[in-house]
C-alpha cells in the first residue's frame, strides 16, 4: 500500500497541487543558438488521474514551479491525428515539463513530438523526437509509426444489423490490425438524424433517415450507413448509472450528478434498452425527504421523457457527520515526507480521493512559515482517515538527511486547521489498480464529508515533530501582592489563554533591597517597604505584554520560641502545667522579639501519668493565627510537686552547702577528739 500511495503522488503535484490553476503567459525565455548543449529526453509519463504528460529532461532548469504559456516547437496529436496541443496548461517543474489537464480526448494512440530546435534549460533539441502512449497506463514509448500506426479498419456490423429506431441505440464495433497502438474514434456525418459517442460507437436515433458513420484511427477511416427507423413504444424508464444518495442529517436531498436513465422498448418480443441520458433537474424531480433523523429511507424519481413521466424508486440513506478528532499531525517519511493529518477515530473511509476537487473543505488550512509567508500545498483526503498535506516545496530529492532543512521543512512552520476541515468518504465501490489499491469505482457511489473539525488548530514544527501551537493573547497578574520579610510566594503570572504553548515570562524589581523576583515569578520579601515587580511576555506573534505588580513587604510574627534551656520538671499525676516560670517569646520576621503570654497557652501532648521525660507542643495564638513551640518535660514517679529548671541551680547549691557544712562539722569533732 506504501509503495501504491507513493506513486501518485507525483500526480499530486501537478493534478492536485496545481488544478484548476490558470496558465500564465511567462514562456521560457532561452538562446536557442547552435552553440547551446544538445538536449535530450529521459522518459515521458502519463497520469490518466490529471490527462496529462510529464516530460523528464533529467537536468535541472532552476525553477521549482512556474506556469508558463503553450511552448514552441510542442506537437501533441490524437489517434486521429488532430492536433490537440493548444488543450493543455503547461508548466516547468524542477527538470520536467508538465503538459497538464487536457480538455480535449486522451488515450491510446496520442503522440507528443518535441521537434528540433525546442529549448528547455539552455540546451536545445537537435532533432524531432516523439513518444506514443501505446498502452493505458504505462509510460510512453518512442513512436515508431511502422509499428504502432494501424494498417487496416473495418466497421464489424453486418448489413443485418444496421438500423436503429428512434430513441433507440445500437452499438457500432471497429477493428485495427493486430499490434496497433491506437484509438478508433467514431463520427456522425449529421446528428440531426443519429449522434455516435465518439469512442463508444453507440449510435442513438434522433429522425427517421439515413445517416453514414465514419470510424477513425490514425489517418485511415471506414464508413458504415445507418437507417433510423421510426420510434418505437416506449414501455418504461430505467436508471443507468444510480446508487444510493447519502445526505447529511438536516440537509436537503439532491440528485447527483452523474445519475442517468434510459428507456425501454419492445421489439420482436425482446427488451432493447435506449441510450442513456443524464438526470438533470429538468427532467428529474425526487419527492422530498425528512432529513432530520438518520436512517435509510426512499425517494420517487419523477422522469420526463418522450413528453411523459415515468417514476422510479430510488434509495436513501440519512447520515450524521460527526466530530472530527485529530490523533496528531505526523510527517510520512514513505509518503515523500508529507504531513498527515490523523483521524482514525473518526471515520470509516477507505477510498484514496486525489483530486482536491472533490473534497473542497478537505483543503480548509493553511501552511506558513515563521516568517507569515503562506506555502500552497496539494491535498489528498487518503483512507484510513487522512488528509495528505504535500507543500509544494517538495520536488523529490527531500531524503532522511535533509527533509526538515532548507527549503523543505523548517523550525517555526505552521499549520492551522480551520474550523470546518472536513474528512470525507467514498460511499461506493473499490476498484483496486496497480497503483491504488483504494481507488473509487465511477458510478458506484458519492464523496460526501464524513467528519467535521469544530475549532482552529494549529500546530507547529520544531524540526522533528508537528506540536499543537496555541499563540497567546495577553497575560494576567494580579496587580498587588503582599509578603513578609524572609517569605517566598508566587506572583503566578498566567498566558491568556491559559492553553497557549508559546511565550516566556521575565520579570524585574524596582528594588531588591525591598523585594527580589526568581525567573519563575517568586518574589522574596527582603525588607519592610513597597517595591514594583513588572512581569513581561514576550517570544510569542503577539508581541510583547508588560503588567506591573505593586509588592508590599511587611514584618510579622513568623514563631514561637522558649529562652535557652527552658524545661519543666513534674510529679506524677500533676494534673496540669505551670508555664509561669518560663520566658518565652514571639519572634518576628525582621528578627526582633517580644515577650509571649504564656497565661492561655494551649499545651498538646502532656500525659500526666507517663514517668520519664518528654515533649509538649505549647501553642500561643496571637490576632488569629497560631504559633507553637516544643517544650521538654521530666514527669518523676514521687517527690515535690512542679519545678523548673530555673530553680535547679538553686536547690543544687543548697545541697552542697548542707553537704560542706556536714564536712566541716565532722572534721572539727574529730580535731577536740585528739586534743
Amino acid at each position: 500500500m506504501k509503495k501504491k500511495l507513493f506513486a501518485v503522488l507525483f500526480s499530486l503535484l501537478a493534478a492536485v497541487m496545481f488544478a484548476g490553476f490558470a496558465v500564465t503567459a511567462s514562456a521560457e525565455e532561452s538562446d536557442t543558438s547552435a552553440d547551446l548543449p544538445e538536449l535530450t529526453v529521459t522518459d515521458v509519463n502519463f497520469n490518466p488521474a490529471w490527462n496529462g504528460f510529464l516530460v523528464n529532461f533529467g537536468i535541472p532548469s532552476g525553477k521549482t514551479t512556474e506556469n508558463i504559456s503553450t511552448p514552441e516547437k510542442v506537437l501533441i496529436q490524437d489517434s486521429v491525428k488532430a492536433d490537440i496541443t493548444a488543450s493543455y496548461g503547461y508548466m516547468i517543474h524542477e527538470s520536467w515539463l508538465f503538459c497538464l489537464n487536457s480538455t480535449s480526448f486522451m488515450g491510446v494512440g496520442t503522440v507528443i513530438t518535441l521537434q528540433k530546435g525546442y529549448v528547455f534549460a539552455d540546451h536545445e533539441l537537435k532533432e524531432d523526437v516523439s513518444f506514443i502512449y501505446a498502452e493505458e497506463n504505462k509510460t510512453l514509448v518512442p513512436y515508431v509509426p511502422a509499428t504502432h500506426d494501424p494498417t487496416s479498419l473495418a466497421i464489424t456490423n453486418s448489413d443485418q444489423n444496421n438500423s436503429v429506431p428512434v430513441n433507440g441505440t445500437l452499438k457500432l464495433t471497429a477493428e485495427v490490425n493486430e499490434g496497433a497502438s491506437t484509438t478508433v474514434q467514431f463520427f456522425s456525418a449529421d446528428e440531426e438524424i443519429a449522434t455516435v459517442d465518439r469512442f463508444s460507437g453507440q449510435v442513438t436515433g434522433v429522425k427517421e433517415g439515413s445517416v453514414t458513420i465514419t470510424a477513425k484511427a490514425g489517418t485511415l477511416t471506414d464508413e458504415f450507413t445507418v437507417y433510423v427507423l421510426p420510434a418505437m413504444e416506449v414501455k418504461g424508464i430505467e436508471l443507468g448509472t444510480s446508487y444510493k444518495i447519502y445526505v447529511e442529517k438536516g440537509g436537503t436531498l439532491a440528485l447527483p450528478a452523474d445519475f442517468t436513465a434510459h428507456a425501454v422498448y419492445e421489439e420482436d418480443g425482446k427488451t432493447v434498452a435506449g441510450t442513456d441520458f443524464a438526470l438533470t433537474a429538468e427532467n428529474c424531480v425526487l419527492t422530498a425527504v425528512d432529513t432530520s433523523a438518520v436512517g435509510t429511507y426512499s425517494t420517487k424519481a419523477t422522469i420526463t421523457f418522450g413528453g411523459k413521466e415515468y417514476i422510479v424508486d430510488v434509495p436513501v440513506e440519512v447520515y450524521e457527520v460527526v466530530p472530527m478528532v485529530i490523533k496528531e499531525l505526523g510527517v510520512v517519511e514513505w509518503f515523500n515526507f508529507s504531513t498527515f493529518v490523523q483521524f482514525p477515530n473518526s471515520t470509516m473511509n477507505s477510498a484514496n480521493i486525489t483530486d482536491s476537487t472533490k473534497v473542497p473543505n478537505a483543503t480548509k488550512y493553511t501552511y506558513t512559515r515563521a516568517d507569515g509567508t503562506e506555502v500552497t500545498c496539494g491535498t489528498y483526503n487518503l483512507g484510513g482517515g487522512n488528509i495528505a498535506i504535500i507543500p509544494n516545496f517538495f520536488d523529490g530529492n527531500q531524503t532522511i538527511e535533509n527533509w526538515n532543512k532548507e527549503p523543505y521543512m523548517q523550525v517555526g512552520d505552521r499549520i492551522t486547521l480551520q474550523a470546518g476541515l472536513e474528512g470525507y468518504m467514498w460511499t461506493g465501490q473499490l476498484a483496486a489498480t496497480e497503483t491504488d489499491n483504494g481507488a473509487m469505482e465511477a458510478g458506484t457511489g458519492m464523496i460526501v464529508p464524513e467528519c467535521r473539525l469544530q475549532e482552529e488548530v494549529t500546530y507547529v514544527f520544531d524540526g522533528s515533530i508537528w506540536m499543537v501551537y496555541i499563540p497567546y493573547t495577553d497575560l494576567e497578574v494580579a496587580s498587588t501582592a503582599s509578603v513578609q520579610v524572609g517569605e517566598t510566594v508566587s506572583l503566578n503570572a498566567v498566558r491568556v489563554p491559559e492553553t497557549a504553548t508559546e511565550g516566556n515570562f521575565y520579570y524585574e524589581s524596582s528594588d531588591t533591597s525591598v523585594v527580589t523576583v526568581n525567573s519563575n515569578g517568586r518574589i522574596t520579601g527582603v525588607k519592610e517597604g513597597t517595591a514594583t515587580v513588572t512581569v513581561t511576555l514576550k517570544d510569542g506573534v503577539a508581541g510583547e505584554k508588560t503588567k506591573t505588580v505593586s509588592v508590599t513587604v511587611t514584618d510579622g510574627i513568623v514563631a514561637l520560641e522558649f529562652e535557652e534551656g527552658a524545661s519543666l520538671s513534674v510529679k506524677k499525676g500533676t494534673e496540669k502545667l505551670d508555664l509561669s516560670g518560663l520566658k518565652a517569646y514571639l519572634v518576628w520576621a525582621s528578627g526582633k522579639k517580644e515577650a509571649a503570654d504564656l497565661s492561655t497557652a494551649e499545651i498538646i501532648g502532656y500525659d500526666k501519668d507517663s514517668v520519664g521525660e518528654t515533649e509538649v507542643t505549647v501553642k500561643v495564638t496571637v490576632d488569629g493565627k497560631s504559633y507553637q513551640a516544643q517544650l521538654p518535660v521530666t514527669v518523676k514517679g514521687g517527690g515535690c510537686s512542679s519545678s523548673v529548671s530555673l530553680a535547679a541551680g538553686f536547690m543544687a547549691g543548697a545541697v552542697a552547702l548542707s553537704v560542706a557544712a556536714a564536712a566541716a562539722f565532722i572534721g572539727r569533732a574529730g580535731k577536740k577528739k585528739e586534743d
